[in-house]
């Protein structure tokens, strides 16, 4: 969990980040194999096309999930500090 609002875990980037740059140098394989004619004809690239473009979307649907995820758990611990602060000052009075 990041300590600050400013800090967040880089783990799930990184590999996402790296998936995606793997996809982008797929995608340029297969285009360049279409247009030479080279073992791939233009329906199987479309689809291998689509089928990355369903890879992307699932990564971002996965970067979604877990940025919701950390955010309940930060609304999570601010709540508990409000909660305890809410708390502590009615028992002292103020």
């Amino acid at each position: 969990m990041p300590k600050s609002a400013g800090e967040t875990p880089r783990a799930g980037r990184s590999r996402s980040s790296t998936e995606v740059v793997g996809l982008k140098g797929q995608l340029a394989e297969l285009y360049d194999r279409v247009l030479g004619g080279q073992q791939i004809g233009p329906k199987v690239g479309a689809v291998a096309a689509q089928i990355a473009g369903a890879r992307i979307r699932l990564l971002e649907t996965e970067r979604r999930i877990k940025e919701a995820e950390e955010f309940e758990e930060r609304l999570a611990a601010l709540e508990q500090a409000a909660d305890g602060q809410k708390r502590g000052g009615e028992r002292w009075g103020a």
